[in-house]
């Protein structure tokens, strides 16, 4: 990827938007400078914020775009393994007792 003159000045903008405690992750030093934009974008609720993101990932070319809006659109998705994975209050057994109790209750 080219870091043109506009590119380089919309991520300084992205920056100088960015929450304060995320600031020194976007550096165009690194070269997965980008990759820090997505992960920031993802977790912000700051749209002037996001829309700059949105810029830079259009001048980024290369498909950058529709990674950024690829990844809003289809977060990862975490599988449970076994069911020593689930939280014991979600377990089937756990809620079969909750609906046991509370129908007991009810009689």
């Amino acid at each position: 990827m080219q870091y043109t003159k506009a590119l380089i000045d919309l991520i300084q903008k992205a920056r100088r938007h960015a929450p304060s405690d995320v600031k020194s992750r976007i550096k165009l030093s690194d070269p997965n400078v980008l990759s820090e934009l997505e992960s920031i974008y993802k977790a912000s609720d700051d749209n002037t914020f996001k829309n700059i993101v949105k810029d830079v990932f259009e001048q980024a070319g290369d498909g950058w775009l529709s990674k950024l809006e690829q990844s809003i659109i289809s977060p990862p998705v975490h599988t449970v393994q076994s069911e020593h994975d689930v939280h014991p209050a979600l377990s089937s057994s756990f809620i079969k007792g909750d609906i046991a109790e509370l129908l007991q209750k009810v009689d």
